[in-house]
């Protein structure tokens, strides 16, 4: 797996110091949290998010780096913003029930630095420390959550004359955050043919889109 990494690693640099605007950033900073470079993988996110703002799996990957640190605050923060990206974003849902649970159950033991418990948390019958700890132990022993790349990050990305039958949210947010709102919206009007369940989501955002093509 090291050198699975490392191999990893050295082509995700390689292609950005050729394509420094690439949202392969978003990878790049996984595989460094992942190898254990936590503040080389910090510079790199919170780079690429000034640029690419409603990336939803950069700021997965920053709520990852944050929780690491401790900055669990600041993690749900960034996790509450995917979840306005994609609402139905399973992974952010995931991460903010571990701090939330992970925050529940440092109240019961009754570390003071963090919010009090509510008073009827208090009038429960806390649990032997020995129970409360060894669950800890579970949450800070947790395998990091793997975030499976988008298969088109595997190539640079080229805004096509026409907009491809074949349509993904990731080539939403590249060409939104490029600034090629017509080509944005009409991936949105596929993706609502394709995934009719987020209908209502596609439909918002071709309300926001309609305000940059026609402002």
């Amino acid at each position: 797996m090291k050198l699975s990494y490392d191999l990893d690693l050295n082509r995700l640099r390689e292609f950005l110091s050729r394509n420094p605007d690439s949202p392969l950033f978003a990878r790049y900073a996984d595989v460094l949290f992942k190898k254990g470079l936590i503040n080389e993988a910090m510079i790199v996110i919170e780079k690429g998010l000034k640029k690419y703002q409603l990336y939803s799996t950069a700021y997965i990957v920053y709520a990852k780096i944050l929780m690491h640190k401790g900055r669990d605050e600041e993690a749900l923060e960034n996790l509450r913003k995917v979840l306005k990206l994609s609402p139905n974003c399973q992974t952010a849902k995931f991460l903010i029930d571990k701090i939330l649970n992970k925050q529940f159950l440092f109240r019961m033991k009754g570390d003071h630095s963090e919010t009090q418990t509510s008073s009827i948390l208090q009038r429960k019958k806390q649990p032997e420390k020995s129970d409360v700890e060894e669950i800890l132990e579970r949450f800070q022993n947790a395998d990091s959550l793997i975030i499976k790349a988008d298969p088109d990050f595997d190539k640079i990305y080229q805004p096509p004359e026409e907009t491809p039958e074949i349509v993904t949210e990731t080539m939403y947010h590249i060409l939104l955050n490029q600034g090629l709102f017509d080509k944005a919206y009409q991936v949105l009007q596929k993706l609502i043919l394709k995934n009719p369940s987020r209908k209502d989501y596609y439909e918002r955002q071709i309300e926001f889109l309609k305000t940059k093509i026609n402002p």
